[in-house]
């Protein structure tokens, strides 16, 4: 069935030899998905791109114009189709990670309780989602013990105290993962919980490793879009698209 040529969008994205911008092709899939037509516009150098920017007074790319009037990049285009609330209106608290963590451990747990004992309502499969969780949480924490520990002063008490034991934490919560005979297991939950719900409430630093780049300390209204240095293989910066 042809597309009704009728709703018709813009888009002006970075594509460079050595980049593409990721936010670009997720905005042209979401215009296609929502029945638009894209005029699609590839910038493909950096004067180009910076002409772009000055002639429409903007700070970052992808752009997607609508009718003659200017969305803005792929965030404001989910605000635009109300995937996601106003900007004024989003929390930086995000339950999805812990729900996902905490999820997989459990049915690798059945998955283990199945295969060792042929059912799933077994004392040990409660225990492997301990100690699961806690392998999992670790394995979050060690990809960047530096923000972990700045974290970790938000909430624990004897960090506050002794700010190396910050950096100490990740690790023990590793070792403690493969302790099969906790006996501290509803603590040890309870203690999961709250140090998720924590980590999740301070994502603003969250740490994002894609195509050899690392993206952190995220402004609120930059659109997930900032400089970048397509060369540098680890690089702290403010978003994907110039």
């Amino acid at each position: 069935m042809p597309k009704d040529t009728a709703k018709t969008a813009t888009l002006y994205r970075m594509v460079m030899p050595d980049h593409l911008c990721p936010f670009g092709l997720k905005s042209k899939d979401l215009l296609e998905r929502q029945g638009y037509h894209v005029e699609d516009h590839h910038l493909t150098t950096k004067d180009e791109t910076e002409a772009f920017k000055r002639e429409h007074d903007v700070k970052t790319t992808p752009q997607t114009f609508i009718d003659g009037a200017r969305i803005g990049g792929y965030d404001d285009l989910r605000v635009h189709f109300e995937l996601d609330p106003p900007k004024e209106e989003q929390s930086e608290t995000s339950y999805q990670p812990v729900i996902a963590i905490f999820s997989v451990a459990a049915l690798l747990a059945l998955g283990l309780s199945w295969h060792q004992y042929g059912t799933i309502f077994t004392l040990r499969a409660v225990e492997w989602v301990i100690s699961l969780s806690m392998a999992i949480l670790a394995i979050q924490k060690l990809q960047d013990i530096e923000s972990f520990s700045t974290m970790f002063l938000n909430y624990d008490l004897l960090a506050r105290r002794w700010v190396p034991y910050g950096y100490f934490y990740p690790f023990g919560g590793a070792g403690g993962a493969g302790d099969r005979d906790n006996r501290r297991g509803q603590r040890v939950q309870g203690g999961l919980y709250r140090q998720a719900r924590a980590e999740m409430r301070l994502r603003g630093r969250v740490v994002e490793r894609t195509a050899g780049l690392r993206v952190a300390d995220r402004e609120h209204d930059d659109g997930r879009h900032g400089p970048v240095d397509g060369r540098a293989s680890v690089h702290r910066l403010t978003g994907l698209c110039a």
